[in-house]
């Protein structure tokens, strides 16, 4: 396997195995326990998603939030490349869930994201 240090190209290349890596480990069911009991939730609450990837935390949230009742508000997220993007995507409208804005963008150039 080679090894890059570029996290564009790593994230474009090998998203499926990102993907397949945070679900091996239970990164998403995780922060699912986590939302799930936090005290943070609250009615029409809104997601900044910065590096999303697959949506992993934005989705926990989210079902945190309808799990007690609540309407999430917007969920803003915004990843690197547009392959991991994709996936998100996949993963909304497979769901068919409403309110979640895509954003390619560089962490580090958020000067970059549209304004809303």
């Amino acid at each position: 396997m080679t090894v890059t240090t570029d996290p564009h190209r790593l994230f474009s290349d090998r998203s499926g195995t990102y993907e397949r890596f945070i679900h091996s480990t239970g990164y998403p069911q995780g922060l699912r326990a986590y939302f799930f009991r936090s005290s943070l939730l609250r009615p029409s609450l809104r997601i900044l998603d910065a590096g999303c990837g697959t949506g992993a935390l934005s989705l926990a949230v989210r079902d945190a939030l309808l799990n007690r009742g609540f309407s999430p508000g917007v969920i803003h997220a915004f990843d690197l490349t547009p392959a991991m993007l994709d996936r998100f995507r996949d993963i909304i409208n497979n769901r068919g869930i409403e309110g979640v804005e895509l954003a390619q963008c560089n962490a580090l150039h958020m000067e970059a994201l549209p304004e809303s």
